[in-house]
């Protein structure tokens, strides 16, 4: 999936894990962006991943 402002965010929540709700996939999508535009998230260290998702689902 292709990091750029206007991802889906339901998409993006299933990739966060079974509890994030879409709130929390537009802050992970703010936070992709700032740091990964363009990027694909396969592309993403999974320490990486794992800090922006525990930023953006607090």
């Amino acid at each position: 999936m292709k990091v750029h402002s206007d991802m889906d965010l339901n998409q993006l929540a299933e990739r966060m894990g079974t509890e994030a709700t879409l709130d929390d996939a537009s802050a992970m999508c703010d936070l992709l962006v700032e740091k990964f535009d363009g990027q694909d998230t396969s592309e993403i260290p999974e320490g990486e991943w794992l800090a922006l998702l525990e930023e953006a689902v607090a």
